[in-house]
């Protein structure tokens, strides 16, 4: 929830720096800089396990090729450098779960050797930190998607070219308006239900929710994010809020790990800068668990469901095991322990 967000008024964020390059969505960034750069896409390589309504939008401007993401949802370096030598790909998307493709040296040497290939770090699901930037080249960008990890509309892209200036992008339109109120909306129900315990609200604000993210992101054309968006940002202490994320991180990690199941899998969190708490569930016990947990007020799901039109290619397998756990800044250490509580008497029943 944006209004229970931990604040602080200097020292602002580095990223409140990029206004010329702070879009409404992930996907306005993407549009972006294929507007800007001056290479014609036919080939994007992808990991087998992402998004599915952005794989849908690259569909609209090549074709989908594949690397391979391992079961403990960390990329598999050989088949990442074995597709990128042999599709010699236009566009690389670099992108893991617990860490990406481009933490290898191998990696980065190859993509320095290709300084015509875009590529893009998507950091959906994690904090862009100024320490963390490596670029192998000028056509190297990283988005990251505030969205994600805070609530706030908005979508740094960060590259050293800075050939994306804000006169070449839409700063406002029907699109960028409705995406707002819609945010409005659900920011002002979420609030009431916080403030009085409310389930009925709580249903509505999921309403809003799912017509924001039908909606965002679906504009052709590339569009600036919101002044205020950008400022709630640059005032946010992040130092507090990943604190934060780590310390519930490490109580999962250290509760979960002690359930002894074949059908349950915590993988080792090296990074621990993410959106959600990963774990996988297999064959049954996983829609088995979701409604159980739901039945003790415990609200999780899937990362992402299989998209409904089949792509061939996909790791299947991940996409029916892999749930995330809230690690918002609004969730306690006791939500976090009494969560790890149900799921380890759920495999103990």
């Amino acid at each position: 929830m944006v209004s229970l967000l931990p604040l602080r008024w200097k020292n602002y964020n580095w990223l409140g720096s990029q206004e010329d390059q702070f879009f409404l969505s992930f996907a306005d960034a993407w549009r972006g800089i294929i507007k800007r750069v001056d290479i014609k896409v036919r080939k994007i390589l992808v990991p087998d396990f992402y998004c599915p309504e952005t794989l849908a939008m690259y569909k609209n401007y090549g074709t989908l090729l594949f690397y391979k993401t391992n079961q403990d949802l960390t990329i598999d370096i050989p088949s990442y450098l074995m597709a990128v030598k042999s599709y010699r790909p236009d566009v690389i998307i670099n992108y893991g779960y617990i860490s990406s493709p481009l933490q290898d040296k191998n990696v980065r040497l190859l993509l320095g050797k290709l300084p015509e290939t875009i590529v893009i770090e998507d950091c959906a699901h994690r904090i862009v930190l100024k320490d963390d930037l490596v670029f192998v080249h000028s056509n190297h960008f990283y988005i990251d998607s505030i969205r994600k990890q805070t609530g706030i509309l908005g979508s740094h892209l960060v590259d050293q070219s800075q050939l994306l200036k804000k006169e070449h992008f839409s700063r406002m339109n029907s699109y960028k308006i409705k995406s707002t109120w819609l945010k409005f909306l659900q920011e002002a129900i979420n609030l009431s239900t916080y403030l009085v315990q409310s389930r009925k609200l709580y249903g509505k604000s999921e309403i809003y929710f799912e017509k924001l993210d039908n909606l965002i992101g679906t504009y052709e054309e590339p569009t600036l994010g919101s002044v205020l968006s950008g400022n709630i940002w640059n005032h946010l202490d992040l130092t507090k809020l990943m604190a934060h994320k780590q310390k519930l991180a490490s109580v999962y990690l250290k509760r979960l790990t002690g359930i002894k199941q074949e059908n349950f899998y915590v993988p080792p969190l090296a990074e621990r800068n993410l959106s959600y708490f990963p774990c996988l569930v297999y064959g049954a016990n996983n829609e088995r668990l979701v409604e159980y947990l739901a039945t003790r007020n415990i609200w999780i799901g899937s990362l992402w469901d299989l998209p409904s039109r089949q792509i061939a290619g996909l790791n299947n397998d991940l996409y029916r095991s892999v749930l995330v756990l809230p690690l918002t800044w609004k969730t306690t250490v006791n939500d976090v322990m009494l969560v790890c509580q149900e799921i380890d008497y759920f495999f103990g029943m």
